[in-house]
Order: structure tokens, then sequence, then C-alpha cells
């Protein structure tokens, strides 16, 4: 029997019993990463990047997320918003690089040991890739075996009876130091546990393990979509590419409804048609920034719109029409969407009707409403709202489907969930250094050794042990913690309000400035200049539409006034004319003549005395006016 099966579902059993999980022994190594940055606060892609170039850990990002939260209860981490601050003095006390040499000397002293005894002994000489493959071939049998012996005072079995025969040489050697050297002796009992730790870890024999995911079909929506095209940055859109390609390598489908890509595309044109018009809602959305900040044009983003499906397709997302039939089960759909649309309070109908549609569609493509595992369910809505997917399982557990698996899983339980379900896969390095890495990564207590090799022995003497063991006891913690999260309210999920979106604004540009993405730093700088430039402009509209109609306005109240100047002057000039006619009694002709030039050269002589200070005046009213009339814009649409 393969003891590396009996070990690792040892330790996950004795986790499991302290309510533990998988993810607990993975706490230490992440939080030593972030103290590995040296700086105060730190992201979330570079603790990944950390953690894969030093101690060659490969985790998704949205199942990092979740550890760093583990973290941050036992007070290695504080998080605050997409940045980590890093607790130093307590990351200090877990003594990672200390524990990482001391494993490493540890075997290497062995190794030496085990050369020098070979010749000593047997006159047979081994090089050092001899001596250590022997070494890791008898751990990889008899590690659990030996710390049984150790504890329970029992001694070491030689293992075969020829020289040729590696086990046989490590056995004897081991029987040795146990007698003669105690302290190369507890270097193997610590090599030993090492191994066994890495065994926890990495999946011994993946060959053996059958792929759980093969039937299952998972549904994106719209926003995990516009993510996973990159639509609202390379920072957001790497999670959700390592949670498709999960999916896709344990065996799933990755899909979209039709009406999910027809409200794809209708967001994409809708982002388009604003940018060439200029015109935004007051929050601005992620897509529209990123298309603003790529300086995309209406033409650029059209062309998204239309190969929206090709460009799918290029991630392996199969679009799917939603099947018309009858449900297998009685759900009231109507009585659904009026419970998700208190719950979750939509802003459009026509959100809350494809979102029912999904729901809809899913419940349709599920063979069994009842299954309790995501595997088993075969087909499931994926989302990043995590209020809806909280509002669906509460409305699902209400109407009696309190054991089902969720009908909506949001995207980073999700990527958990399959990570946890799926054997991790040994790095291509080598045993000695994996084993180095795990030690001084978990390093238990005594306390926990102890039950680890009871259990151990326990499993060995009942016998019926079998290699997917591990991973059904992996994957019912799985379950738990997916049903932990969804049974939590989303007390961290908020309507965005405007000084909300002003402190993720600048929390993300902290966040850029601690990665060190001087380019999107300076794309920032750009469209912030961009955004001064669209005020500025607005703002000069303003001007040109205030100074007009306070032209047009002071034109009008000109030609009133000169309307009543002009008639009180013909009735003036015709009764001082009738009374000239009157006096004159002989050429009529000639004295209206002389009469009509006099006044013509009195209102020439008034204008040209009076035009300049009328002018002026008329001049300083029309300021006025268009002063106020731009106040008046200016208070009412918030334009400095």
């Amino acid at each position: 029997m393969n003891t590396a099966y009996i070990t690792s579902l040892a330790i996950l059993k004795v986790h499991y019993d302290r309510k533990e999980d998988f993810l607990e022994q993975f706490v230490p190594i992440v939080s030593f990463s972030a103290y590995l940055l040296d700086s105060d606060t730190v992201s979330l892609i570079d603790i990944k990047n950390k953690l894969k170039s030093e101690f060659h850990f490969e985790i998704p990002q949205n199942t990092l997320k979740t550890i760093l939260k583990r973290a941050s209860r036992r007070g290695y981490i504080n998080i605050n918003y997409k940045l980590y601050e890093v607790i130093k003095e307590k990351i200090q006390t877990l003594n990672i690089p200390e524990l990482r040499s001391s494993i490493q000397r540890k075997q290497n002293a062995l190794i030496t040991g085990l050369i020098r005894y070979s010749i000593d002994k047997y006159s047979k000489s081994l090089n050092k890739k001899e001596a250590e493959d022997a070494l890791l071939s008898f751990l990889n049998e008899s590690d659990i075996a030996v710390l049984i012996a150790n504890i329970d005072g029992g001694e070491i079995k030689p293992m075969g009876k020829s020289i040729n025969y590696s086990p046989f040489i490590v056995s004897n050697y081991l029987i040795h130091v146990q007698k003669s050297d105690p302290e190369k002796f507890e270097f193997f009992l610590e090599v030993a546990k090492g191994n066994i730790l890495a065994n926890s870890v990495y999946y011994p024999d993946v060959g053996k393990l059958k792929s759980y995911f093969k039937k299952s079909k998972f549904f994106l929506d719209t926003g995990i979509l516009l993510k996973a095209l990159g639509y609202e940055g390379e920072l957001i859109r790497q999670p959700i590419i390592e949670m498709i390609d999960l999916l896709l390598i344990n065996g799933a489908t990755v899909n979209c409804f039709d009406h999910t890509l027809r409200e794809l595309k209708a967001v994409i044109k809708s982002a388009a048609i604003a940018i060439r018009n200029n015109t935004y809602e007051e929050e601005y959305h992620s897509i529209d920034y990123y298309f603003l900040r790529n300086k995309l044009t209406y033409s650029d983003i059209i062309l998204f719109e239309k190969n929206a499906e090709k460009n799918l397709n290029k991630l392996k997302i199969n679009v799917v029409k939603k099947e018309a039939y009858s449900l297998t089960e009685p759900i009231n759909l109507k009585d659904l969407s009026t419970y998700l649309k208190r719950e979750v309070g939509y802003r459009s109908e026509q959100s809350l009707s494809r979102d029912c549609k999904s729901i809809e569609g899913i419940i349709q493509n599920r063979a069994n409403l009842k299954a309790e595992y995501i595997e088993d369910a075969k087909s499931i809505f994926v989302t990043s709202n995590f209020e809806l997917a909280y509002a669906c399982k509460k409305y699902f557990d209400k109407i009696g489907f309190k054991k089902m698996a969720p009908i909506i899983v949001p995207d980073d339980q999700l990527t958990t969930y399959v990570w946890l379900k799926q054997p991790y896969l040994a790095p291509d390095l080598p045993r000695k250094l994996i084993i180095a890495e795990c030690y001084a990564a978990m390093n238990p207590t005594r306390e926990m050794w102890a039950k680890y090799i009871n259990t151990s022995k326990n499993l060995l003497e009942k016998g019926d042990v079998t290699a997917d063991d591990y991973m059904l006891l992996k994957g019912e913690q799985a379950k738990d913690m997916l049903v932990e999260i969804s049974l939590n309210e989303p007390d961290n999920v908020t309507k965005k309000t405007s000084m909300r979106i002003l402190a993720d604004i600048k929390a993300q540009l902290k966040y850029e400035a601690q990665v060190g993405l001087r380019k999107q730093i300076l794309d920032i700088e750009t469209d912030h200049g961009h955004l001064i430039d669209r005020v500025y402009n607005q703002s000069n509209h303003f001007h040109k539409i205030s100074d007009n109609v306070g032209k047009i306005f002071t034109i009008i109240l000109y030609i009133l006034i000169t309307l009543i100047i002009s008639v009180s002057s013909y009735f003036l000039q015709h009764n001082v004319l009738a009374n000239l006619i009157k006096s004159c009694k002989t050429n009529k002709m000639i004295s209206l003549c002389l009469i009509l030039v006099c006044i013509i050269i009195a209102d020439t002589y008034s204008i040209v005395l009076y035009s300049k200070k009328v002018k002026q005046r008329f001049g300083k009213t029309r300021k006025n006016i268009s002063n106020k009339i731009y106040n008046y814009i200016n208070k009412k649409f918030g334009i400095t």
C-alpha cells in the first residue's frame, strides 16, 4: 500500500475534525511571501508572484484572496481594499527561512552520511544523486513506519537482503545511526515529516484520480465576460482567466447564454456611443474608463461588439441558446423575480429579466435539483454579483432546497472550490527542495504531529484506504467551505455611493503605485488630463451658450427701448410738424422738406453724441446677463 495516501488522509482528517480545511496549510507561507516583498502594503498579484518565485507554489488569485482572509484572522495581514498591510512583527515569529535552511542542511548531512556508510559497510560507492534517490525512495515507502516505530519505542527493520536494492542500504544506515548517532537519526525524523507534509500538499499519484467536472457546464454572466475579454484591465482579467483555465483543465465546459451575449453587446455598444457623444453617467463604468484610457475610438469599440462571440470562442467560451421547455421542478419564476427585485435592488427591469432567464436556464439544464455537489448539479451560473448569489441561495433555502448545490456561485468562491477538488501538482523541482519548503511552510506543533501519526497508525491498521479517499475528504471540505460562505451575510457588498467610488479610485491609485505599474499611472494621469480638458471644454461650451443668450437678450432689450424712443419721437415730431405746417401758409412742400431735414440732422447728432455711451451701457448689460445665466448653469450641472 502507498503510505502517501495514508499520511495525507490522516493530516486532512485531523484538520477537518478541528474544523480547519486544506487552505489553512498555506496561511504561513502566503503571509511570509507578503513579508518578503519588503513593503508595508502589498498587492495580490505581487504576493502571487513572490509565492511562485520564492516557494514554487502556484495558487490562483481568487484562492489566494481566501487564504489572505485567513491570514488576516490570524493577525499576519490587514486587508485594506485591494492592498494588504503586512504585520511584520507577527510574521517574523514563523521563522520560515531558518526552518527551510535547517531541513536542507539535515538532508545534506543524511546524504553525506549515507555515501560514507555505503562505502565503509558494503564497499559500494554511491554518488550524491544516487544517495539522494535512495533516501527519497525509502522515505516514500517507510516514512510513517519509522515515525510510528520511534513513538512506540520499536526498532527499524531492514528492508531486503541485497546491496543492489537501495532501501536495504538506507534501512541499515538508519538502524546504525539510531544506535550510534542520535542527532542524525533526529535529522531523518525531521526529513520524514517534511516528506509527509509534501505529500499532503502535492497529491502523490494524479494518474489514479478521476476528473470530477467532466459533465459540468458553467455559464458566465455579463460582468464576468467583460472581465474575461479584458475590458476592465489586465489585473482584473487575470483571476477570471485562471478560473476559466482551471475549469477547462478539470474537464468542464464554459458557456454563456445567448441572452447574456446580447446584453454583453449592448453594454459594449452603449460605451461606444457614450465615448463618441462625450456623454457619461455620473458614475464612471469600468469599461468606459478602460476604453478611454486606451484611447479607443467609436469604430474600435463597435468592432469589439461585432466580434464579441468570436472573441469569446477564442477563450473557449461557448454561446448556448436557452431551451424553451417546462421545468422539471415546480419553481415559481414570478415569485423568484419578485424576491430578487426586492433583495438585490436592480436598476433596470431588463437586468432582472436576464438574470431570471439565466436562473431558469440553469434549472432546466440540471438533471437533479437536489444534488448537493456542484459537480453533480451539472449546471452552474457564475457571477461577480455576490448579492445576487446570496439572494438566490436564500430563496431556494426558503422553498425547500436547502441542501441543493447553489444555482449561482461567485467567481472567487468557484475558483477556490475547483482548486480544492483537484489534485495539486508538484512543481518540476528536486524533491528535497519541495520537502524543505513544505516543512518550513507548515511546521506543525508537537501536539499536531502526535495526532497526525496516531491517525495514520489507525488508518494503517484499518487497511481499507483507497486512492480516492483523500480527494473525497478534500472535496467535502470544499463543499463545507462553500456552504459556510453562502450562509454569511454579504455585509461587504453595498451599492456604490459617490463617496465609495471616490474611495475606490484613491485606493486603486495607491494600489497601482504599490505594484509599480508606472505605465498605468501615466495612463491615469493622461486620462485625468483628458477629463480636465473635457471639463474645460464643457465650461467653454456653457460660456458660449450664456454669452449668446445674453447677446440675444440684450438685443431684444435694445430693440424694445429703441421702439419706445422711436414711437415717442414720432408723436413728438408729428405734433411739431403739424404746427409748422399750419404756420406756413405758402409753399407747404418746401416747408415739409426743411422740417424733415432738421429732424434727421438732430437725430443723427444725437446718435453720434450718445452712441458710445449707449454701446458701453448695453455692453455691460450683456455681460451681466451672460454671467447670471452661466452661474445658473454652473449651479445646476456642477461644472467648475
